[in-house]
């Protein structure tokens, strides 16, 4: 996820507008056609674990991040302005250029310096388990800052996911949380937990009134403004011309199947088959990561990751049901 993925919760739901716009692209695809290019797309995201561990052995995370979306940014710019006719939103005022700002802040600078610093200390799959809490904490911070009620439901599946996080990053052993046990690439990739919980609680805001897509394309502006700066302190502004091949690679693979297109496939996946039923691809995720980082990687499978896997799995489907 990689990455830039707010449609990874059902805060991506599309406004009336944005139905009306792209409702008649998403009837022109088969049902079927577009289960597949979900799958595909679960398989992108999880790939990214992989992509971005690439990444951090050959770069520094928040070089390694501004050139991720300066990829995302060649496909998005051109989509947005196709798909919304303006790349500047009308009547935009400060206070949703402000919030525009924080969502490339939280969701892109943050997420990404710990996504690609964490996965230089952490296996792939491992840290594919741990991101997989995303929608428990947007679930948890929807109720203490927009008073939505915490169900029983909810506050089960909440605790449950959390504690397959913490088996996961604990190898089984979850009292190594409070003695300081825990590895630090964990620790970071926790981190991307926060960032995006955060990101998903004001991207909800900022889709009153802004499309997903235009907002997508924003924070991605807003993040290329914030990472270019500390780039340029942390490697130079010549640090690209050492990347390798397998890190241009991995890039332009987070920057467009990742991100760009990632995003408008499950777009269309939401407007053909609605928020709730697009969702359910998201627990494939973490599948797709922990295989990826077997096959290309050779990560090991251990008994502790799959037990982490089904506690998260188990923890957002009853949180699905709240």
């Amino acid at each position: 996820m990689h990455a830039s993925t707010p449609e990874r919760d059902a805060l991506s739901a599309p406004s009336p507008s944005d139905a009306r716009q792209y409702g008649q692209a998403g009837r022109n695809v088969s049902a079927n056609l577009i289960y597949i290019l979900l799958l595909l797309t679960m398989a992108a995201w999880g790939g990214t674990f992989v992509a971005g561990r690439l990444v951090a052995m050959d770069s520094a995370p928040l070089t390694g991040a501004f050139w991720r979306f300066v990829l995302a940014a060649v496909v998005l710019i051109p989509l947005t302005l196709r798909r919304e006719g303006r790349l500047v939103p009308r009547g935009l005022p400060f206070r949703d250029g402000a919030l525009l700002a924080l969502l490339g802040l939280t969701g892109m600078f943050g997420y990404n310096y710990f996504f690609i610093k964490g996965l230089g200390l952490t296996e792939a799959g491992r840290a594919s388990v741990i991101v997989a809490i995303n929608p428990s904490m947007t679930y948890l911070g929807l109720a203490l800052f927009f008073k939505e009620r915490i169900t029983p439901f909810g506050a089960l599946g909440f605790s449950c996911a959390l504690a397959g996080a913490a088996v996961t990053v604990t190898h089984g052993s979850p009292w190594n949380v409070f003695s300081g046990q825990t590895g630090l690439g964990d620790v970071l990739i926790f981190g991307c937990v926060l960032c995006w919980a955060s990101y998903s609680l004001l991207g909800k805001m900022a889709l009153e009134r802004l499309s997903p897509l235009m907002s997508t394309t924003w924070a991605c502006i807003f993040g290329l403004l914030f990472l270019g700066p500390a780039a340029c302190l942390e490697s130079g502004p010549l640090a690209f011309l050492a990347f390798s091949p397998v890190t241009w690679l991995s890039l332009a693979f987070l920057g467009t199947l990742g991100t760009a297109l990632g995003f408008t496939l499950y777009y269309l996946g939401i407007m053909r088959l609605g928020a709730g039923r697009a969702a359910v691809f998201i627990n494939l995720v973490p599948v797709f990561g922990i295989v990826s980082g077997w096959l290309i990687l050779n990560e090991t499978l251990d008994w502790s990751l799959a037990a982490g896997l089904i506690l998260v799995l188990s923890g957002i489907r009853l949180i699905q049901r709240a």
